[in-house]
């Protein structure tokens, strides 16, 4: 599954070195217990963590590393005590946990074959799925194998516009949306700052109204949407 952050910047951007900054930065995540949810709970709760935009990595049914790291950034992020518990309040946002996604004939653009070469991959405007299972997939933010585990008995090599697959029954990222242009400079991002932890894996973007959390084995690389917006970094390269 492709974890891919487009970066959009306008104009220049303030960066600080961590120890210069004074903004808090979000809490290196320490282990906590977690309980010992079951699959479909513990969907729901990756679910309702990536709706909330504190995403916990692939949605896979179960939780590990970057589900905590989520988690504690979310009560962080809402004064909340930083452990482990779940409230069943958090159940109760996601009362359906699937859905279902019926393979359309236009998504089959958003498919093809990807140079093996970084330089030929640089020249192109965008890169394609390697396969309908990788769209689908990433559409419902979700591990490869978690799509295949909710559809056994599925031909992934030779999947056909018009089958239908379970998903989970999150937000879906929708590509077909996303056009080519110019993000206009938004002055209300003038407060934002984003967090780049290498040691954690984590990116964060704080302001002084509202955080969120991306977690995932590669942050590597993110985009800012405004000129105003100051980049922090912390942890090790």
């Amino acid at each position: 599954m492709k974890l891919v952050f487009l970066i959009i910047v306008s104009g220049s951007i303030s960066i600080f070195a961590f120890a210069q900054e004074s903004t808090t930065p979000p809490p290196r995540v320490y282990p906590v217990a977690l309980p010992n949810y079951d699959e479909e709970t513990a969907t729901r709760l990756q679910i309702f963590l990536d709706n909330s935009d504190f995403g916990p990595g692939k949605i896979d049914g179960k939780m590990g590393e970057f589900f905590r790291k989520a988690l504690i950034s979310y009560k962080h992020a809402h004064a909340m005590p930083k452990t482990g518990a779940v409230d069943q309040w958090m159940l109760d946002q996601v009362p359906v946990t699937y859905t279902t996604y019926t393979i359309k004939e236009e998504d089959l653009k958003f498919v093809g074959d990807i140079p093996s070469s970084h330089a030929e991959q640089a020249r192109l405007k965008w890169l394609p799925y390697t396969s309908l299972l990788e769209f689908v997939a990433e559409r419902y933010h979700s591990a490869e194998s978690y799509v295949q585990k909710l559809n056994p008995g599925k031909n992934w090599e030779h999947l056909q516009p018009g089958e239908i697959l379970k998903v989970p029954n999150v937000l879906p990222f929708e590509v077909e949306k996303f056009t080519e242009g110019k993000v206009p400079e938004n002055p209300a991002f003038a407060s934002r700052k984003i967090f780049i932890d290498t040691y954690e894996h984590c990116g964060s973007a704080t302001t002084k109204a509202c955080s969120t959390t991306v977690c995932g084995p590669k942050i590597t690389t993110i985009f800012l949407p405004a000129r105003t917006t100051s980049l922090v970094f912390c942890g090790w390269v």
